[in-house]
């Protein structure tokens, strides 16, 4: 295996448009995405309130103070509307109770996240039967972020999982000038020559996803979590599952031209069933379940688990399944290789 490595690596060095390709290319436009779909930090709540009570005005009050969050006042026709066009996050509808002195407010929005629970407990801790307000809410501070990746995950996740797609075509263009049954015939086994040349690949993929979370630490970039090293052992992943993908393409297809039709008529669709266009949340509930079963989405909810609960241990199922499907991958194409070989 030693020896298909350093011939490997010396066929990448020699190929000007590798290096280019597999680590410069993807970093820049890693970079280039981010700060073309930044995601504001800012989370809109739209106050819908059909109270008379004067204590509502404690609710409205404390939250207009709260950082990071642009308060506007909705009427009640219009906030079904703008959660569906997410004009607003989440709204905060206070209403009057029957024979109750004070008011309820109800946070409602179209799916569950930090924002909307950071606001119930905000007017969970607002007594709106004192005349004066003595409850004392504090937050912990944070220090100031970046660009966030939030919004150019999707994205990311799907140019990665089709970056090994120059590994396929050396793949095919060794077997299709028999340069593959020659390095065969010198006693190098099937294995050590798919696992040689996958490591070459894999190891210099590594390198530009470190690179750029290297990058994204000097600039400060939010990854939405308190560890972001979970953002790159999640992206790692996805570099090995890549690989993957593209020694199973290279063994059922002939030539170079159907390494391109798997990518834009395989891989594609997945993405687009994983939430790549769109938020996964707003999709329709069948698109969901079938977007549920592509890798894309195994590694962009992990991400999200990250974000959520800040612990890599709850991901560990969906690691699995990343692990998993790469070994099936890896194995069928180098049983493909050994019965193209044999035959």
């Amino acid at each position: 295996m030693t020896t298909i490595m350093k011939n490997t690596f010396n066929v990448f060095k020699k190929n000007k448009e590798f290096i280019m390709a597999v680590i410069i290319q993807p970093i820049l436009l890693f970079l280039l995405m981010s700060v073309l779909l930044p995601y504001t930090k800012e989370h809109s709540i739209g106050i819908c309130n059909q109270s008379d009570n004067a204590s509502t005005q404690r609710i409205v009050s404390a939250l207009s103070e709260l950082d990071g969050v642009r308060t506007e006042i909705v009427d009640k026709d219009d906030l079904e509307d703008k959660l569906m066009n997410s004009n607003i996050e989440i709204a905060v509808v206070i209403a009057d109770v029957p024979q109750s002195p004070v008011p309820v407010a109800q946070v409602i929005s179209l799916s569950d996240n930090e924002i909307k629970n950071a606001v119930e407990a905000l007017i969970s801790g607002i007594d709106l039967s004192s005349e004066v307000n003595e409850s004392t809410i504090t937050v912990n501070e944070v220090a100031p972020k970046g660009i966030n990746i939030t919004n150019t995950l999707a994205f990311m996740i799907f140019k990665t999982l089709t970056a090994a797609s120059l590994l396929g075509s050396l793949i095919i263009t060794e077997r299709k000038n028999k340069m593959r049954d020659r390095i065969f015939l010198s006693g190098i086994s099937k294995g050590a020559y798919l696992g040689g040349m996958s490591l070459v690949y894999l190891l210099c993929m590594m390198l530009g996803t470190t690179l750029f979370y290297i990058i994204g630490l000097i600039f400060n970039f939010d990854f939405g979590m308190q560890y972001s090293f979970g953002y790159l052992i999640m992206m790692y992943l996805a570099d090995l599952l890549s690989v993957a993908i593209y020694i199973f393409a290279s063994s059922v297809t002939k030539s170079e031209d159907g390494l391109w039709i798997f990518s834009a008529f395989i891989l594609m669709p997945m993405a687009l069933f994983s939430g790549i266009l769109f938020p996964y949340e707003f999709m329709p509930q069948a698109m969901q379940v079938i977007g549920a079963c592509f890798p894309h989405r195994w590694i962009a909810r992990s991400i999200e688990i990250m974000q959520k609960t800040g612990s890599i241990a709850d991901t560990v199922p969906y690691i699995a399944l990343l692990l998993g499907l790469s070994f099936v991958l890896f194995a069928f194409g180098a049983i493909k290789t050994k019965k193209t070989t044999q035959n």
